[in-house]
């Protein structure tokens, strides 16, 4: 369980263990650090709103991220699911369902929760139609279907080179693709 320690006022970083969980369930180092910042007890509350409000779909929401950051996958999965009937957070729910997917090594339907999401979302350049394509361009890539990988992150690239570690990873694969 991630708890918050008092460290002089800053907020303390996850531990060594704490950030393996993290890299692991697909957070970057930055947003594994941010993670540190949360506690099991956010969780409790989300866990209470949602008993009292339980048709409220941005609780169940809120639940599902808080049990998806301290790793409590199989809830999560339950609470997104059933957050995607809320139009508001139906493809923010979708990726999250992917990510849980992904965690679990579930990648086909992780994959799938990516593509409905990006087939439903208005694709712009925003930062949710990156990160859709990014997790969807992982996805493959960790699957082995390599053509596919490259076209996501190719498309990530042409957009935006600095995205995450996509220009990397695009030219790694290419590499083993011409091989």
């Amino acid at each position: 369980m991630i708890r918050k320690k008092k460290t002089q006022g800053k907020p303390r970083r996850a531990s060594k263990p704490e950030a393996r969980l993290l890299r692991r369930l697909g957070f970057s180092q930055d947003e594994a650090a941010a993670l540190g910042q949360h506690d099991a007890s956010e969780l409790d509350i989300y866990v209470e709103l949602q008993r009292q409000s339980p048709t409220d779909l941005s609780i169940r929401y809120e639940l599902g991220i808080h049990q998806y950051w301290t790793g409590r996958l199989d809830e999560a999965i339950v609470s997104f699911q059933q957050a995607t009937r809320d139009p508001r957070r139906r493809i923010l729910s979708l990726n999250m369902l992917g990510r849980c997917f992904y965690a679990k090594k579930l990648y086909i339907e992780a994959q799938n929760q990516f593509e409905t999401a990006i087939q439903q979302h208005e694709m712009t350049g925003g930062p949710l139609a990156k990160e859709l394509r990014y997790n969807l361009a992982q996805t493959f890539e960790t699957q082995g279907k390599v053509p596919q990988a490259i076209k996501w992150y190719s498309m990530i690239v042409r957009e935006d080179h600095q995205y995450r570690d996509a220009a990397k990873r695009l030219e790694a694969l290419r590499k083993t693709e011409a091989l």
